[in-house]
């Protein structure tokens, strides 16, 4: 990931924690493109919100494969995420700090302490 996770937090508008609970497939029309675009819409439920989110339940947008920049959700499983709005909503892409709160894999190892780290010293200030 390589992210200065205090410069990740101060860009991204929208950062929570939140567990995977429902995905679809939607076709979208995005700004500059002439045909639709097939996405994954992901609903989280809320747990902690660190900035730009009200919501107990949300819905991002994802492309539907990480070659494309989509974000790869599981379900069940708990993210802390960093969302821009767009046009649809909220975006997600494979290349943002988004992660997975629990999964435990050497190389993700160190950049997951970091996110989680982080974003505990922020609840507790």
């Amino acid at each position: 990931m390589g992210y200065d996770i205090q410069e990740a937090f101060d860009e991204y508008p929208v950062v929570f924690v939140g567990t995977f609970e429902t995905i679809e497939t939607i076709k979208l029309k995005e700004e500059g493109w002439f045909s639709y675009s097939t996405m994954k819409a992901v609903t989280l439920v809320v747990e902690h919100s660190f900035k730009g989110m009200t919501a107990e339940r949300v819905k991002i947008t994802t492309r539907m494969d990480s070659a494309a920049c989509g974000f790869p959700f599981v379900e069940q499983v708990k993210y802390a995420v960093f969302a821009f709005p767009d046009e649809n909503g909220l975006h997600v892409g494979s290349c943002g700090p988004t992660i997975h709160m629990e999964k435990r894999e050497e190389y993700y190892e160190d950049d997951r302490l970091n996110v989680t780290n982080f974003l505990s010293n922020q609840i507790s200030t």
